[in-house]
């Protein structure tokens, strides 16, 4: 079983004993032949006129500005890295995983060079769906329920509306008009050079090497051309940038913030495509881009966003143990837009509640008019002032484990909906406690309370560093 993830962030091929191929969709021209990935990275700047990074978005026989060593079209390159992963695949047959938005004569084309590149492609399968049936556990969820993806390549963030169902579906797909990395990329930069020239009155982007050099040190923070593992940061970090010029080293200091205020300025009119309230699931990519998931909570706070518990690096393998149907020998190459109920990481987890799901609406969205709170018992009022100047939560523990608060209302369906920063108690079959006593509907959770629900001792918790 192998997995070919055709994003251009990190063109990816997998199989159970991990990755086999990995490369950015960066082609570069030098010393007379075609390099792909961290190679082209490194002379992106130095060398503009010999690179391109736009043939795995385009995948079409659109002419190239300029020819690059024969190659006269983006299918061109397309085909020269396919020769690549085809050596790394070794034969085996490879299910590729496609961004939604890809047309029909463009999987027609990927199938032909595939072929050209002796790369056996035995079905395609739509990436939202795939993420959303691999990283969350939407098997609780009534049948019609609409469930946005929201994934981030080079030139483009996809939003995928899904339908729960017998299986989950593919209904829509959309590129948002902001751009993508690449975008962001050219954005930081600017930040960058500013901050240099405000503190070493030196323009980093005058000169090709030094541009380079700062373009370097930015894809490395930002993840791209990389194959992260393990979950989402706790915190985007500062950045510290050193450029070498004629033997004098210049640095500056860069927080996070001023990153992040370019990052909201630049996808703010894709943010705005994106509904007020309902559920958002985030695919491993974004959600592990440095300063994104803060942009967006930012312009959608009553967005009910679904984090993943995988890493870019353990997310092909949650789908090799997820979905092994994908990986079924088949006579016809097909594109897959509906899977069924899966979700590696939750299962392997441990941290699923045992309680039957009820024939109940989604609890973990937003509540936009919550209701009046009824009189709060004393010993409850007591427990709730004594905790009542703490931060916002980030995160609900249960049994020594900390889950992201969304995640975690949404895959066990415990009624509490975000209001603003805080949660509140919601109706539903079971009661909540503290203190002794029944928690009201209406109520605010603050970080810090004890509680039960359905059995299980339960706490709201803030995690320091998950506000961007």
């Amino acid at each position: 079983m192998q997995l070919l993830d055709l994003n251009d962030t990190c063109l990816s091929l997998h199989d159970a004993r991990g990755p086999r191929y990995s490369a950015a969709g960066y082609a570069l021209l030098a010393a007379g032949e075609l390099r792909f990935g961290a190679p082209a990275l490194a002379e992106q700047r130095l060398q503009p006129l010999k690179s391109n990074n736009l043939y795995l978005d385009k995948l079409s026989a659109e002419p190239l500005p300029r020819t690059l060593d024969g190659a006269a079209n983006h299918a061109d390159l397309l085909y020269a890295q396919l020769l690549e992963v085809a050596a790394a695949a070794d034969g085996a047959p490879v299910t590729v995983a496609v961004p939604s938005t890809v047309t029909p004569d463009q999987l027609a084309l990927l199938l032909g060079v595939a072929v050209e590149a002796k790369l056996s492609i035995q079905r395609f399968v739509d990436g939202s769906v795939l993420t959303a049936a691999t990283v969350v556990d939407l098997s609780r969820q009534p049948a019609g329920t609409t469930v946005k993806v929201l994934d981030l390549g080079l030139h483009h963030l996809w939003l995928s509306e899904l339908e729960t169902g017998p299986e989950v579906s593919r209904r829509s797909a959309s590129a948002l008009p902001a751009g993508g990395l690449h975008q962001l990329l050219e954005s930081w930069l600017n930040v960058v050079a500013d901050r240099f020239i405000q503190s070493t009155r030196f323009d980093p982007l005058h000169q090709a090497a030094s541009e380079q050099q700062v373009f370097d040190q930015l894809s490395a923070w930002a993840g791209l051309n990389q194959l992260t593992p393990g979950g989402t940061p706790t915190a985007d970090e500062d950045l510290n940038v050193s450029i070498e010029t004629s033997g004098e080293v210049r640095s500056i200091g860069i927080t996070a913030a001023a990153l992040a205020a370019k990052t909201s300025q630049r996808l703010l009119p894709s943010f705005e495509r994106l509904p007020s309230t309902g559920i958002c699931v985030l695919s491993p990519r974004l959600a592990a881009t440095p300063t994104v998931v803060g942009a967006l909570r930012a312009a959608r706070p009553e967005l009910t966003l679904i984090e993943p518990d995988t890493g870019t690096g353990d997310y092909p393998g949650a789908v090799l143990e997820a979905h092994p149907e994908i990986f079924a020998p088949t006579d016809e190459v097909q594109l897959l837009q509906r899977l069924p109920y899966r979700s590696a990481v939750t299962n392997t987890a441990g941290a699923v509640s045992q309680h039957e799901p009820e024939d109940e609406e989604p609890t973990a969205r937003a509540a936009a008019e919550p209701a009046p709170a009824t009189e709060v018992p004393g010993p409850l009022a007591a427990a709730l002032a004594e905790h009542g100047e703490t931060p916002p939560p980030t995160h609900l523990l249960m049994d020594g484990i900390a889950l992201s608060v969304e995640r975690a209302l949404f895959e066990l369906g415990i009624p509490l909906a975000r209001h603003g920063d805080s949660f509140l108690v919601m109706p539903g079959a079971t009661p909540f406690e503290a203190a002794g006593v029944s928690i009201p509907v209406g109520t605010r959770l603050p970080s810090g309370l004890p509680f039960r629900w359905n059995g299980q001792q339960l706490q709201l918790i803030a995690v320091r560093g998950e506000e961007d």
